[in-house]
């Protein structure tokens, strides 16, 4: 029994550090807006090392279960370049780079936990969007609740929290997990 809940605790902790990452990370390039709304931001507290937290947080999420470290990663990032056309300095699209990556971790760790993982940050993405649609109307911000509807985007977003649970029920239960602590601590306790 002990290998089996080690297993899962290695898996849990390496989707909260991912979590933790990318809280991190995305922090860093909201500080701005964040201000100007007062809402709470990790790089205003801790500055300029906002970036070398967000690797030492990686570098956990790899130490514990690198498949999941890189899916996961590899798959916000993909999702958050979506419709990225601006060229990077790797000198490709942003949207050709989120690909290029995930494929490249779907190559490393396989394609059933690079899709599942894929298919999280998409869930994410469209529950933030739910969640934050009135914010981004008045920032006009792209936000999916504003292309597909409410009722659209949640059942997108169940249909595939369904698919999630046949493919990787597990990598779903870590990821849920960590993004309800991480709700809870924007949402509910904003400032603790």
């Amino acid at each position: 029994m002990w290998p089996a809940v080690y297993k899962h605790l290695l898996g849990f902790g390496s989707a909260y550090c991912v979590g933790w990452d990318i809280r991190l990370l995305d922090d860093a390039l909201d500080s701005e807006i964040d201000q100007v709304l007062g809402k709470p931001n990790w790089s205003l507290r801790l500055g300029a090392g906002t970036t070398a937290y967000a690797l030492y947080a990686f570098a956990l999420a790899v130490l514990l279960d690198p498949a999941i470290g890189v899916c996961l990663l590899t798959g916000a990032y993909a999702v958050g370049m979506i419709g990225e056309p601006q060229v990077l300095p790797s000198k490709l699209p942003g949207y050709v780079e989120g690909a290029v990556l995930w494929a490249a971790a779907a190559w490393r760790y396989g394609l059933a936990t690079a899709w599942a993982a894929l298919g999280i940050m998409i869930a994410v993405q469209l529950i933030d969007d739910l969640l934050d649609h009135a914010q981004d109307q008045w920032l006009k911000s792209p936000n999916w609740t504003g292309r597909l509807g409410q009722v659209g985007t949640i059942i997108v977003c169940l249909a595939l929290l369904a698919i999630l649970y046949f493919l990787d029920a597990w990598l779903l239960a870590y990821a849920t997990l960590t993004f309800t602590y991480f709700q809870i601590r924007e949402r509910v306790r904003p400032h603790g």
